[in-house]
């Protein structure tokens, strides 16, 4: 099927630090750091991201 848009798309994040694993779970927030244009790709409405890092965000929720 031919898509016409990115609608309830989703997108690919690889973070380049050499760690194996973070200590984040489902539902917590997390800042990508310091995106890296030429190691990242879009082909047709995917998008394949690189960051050099990642930390977990403390968000106050009401």
């Amino acid at each position: 099927m031919e898509r016409d848009n990115n609608v309830l798309n989703t997108f690919d994040v690889t973070v380049l630090n050499n760690k194996a694993s973070i200590d984040v779970q489902k539902g917590e927030y997390v800042k990508l750091i310091n995106f890296i244009p030429e190691k990242s790709f879009v082909i047709e409405f995917d998008l394949i991201l690189r960051f050099e890092d990642v930390e977990k965000v403390n968000v106050n929720k009401k």
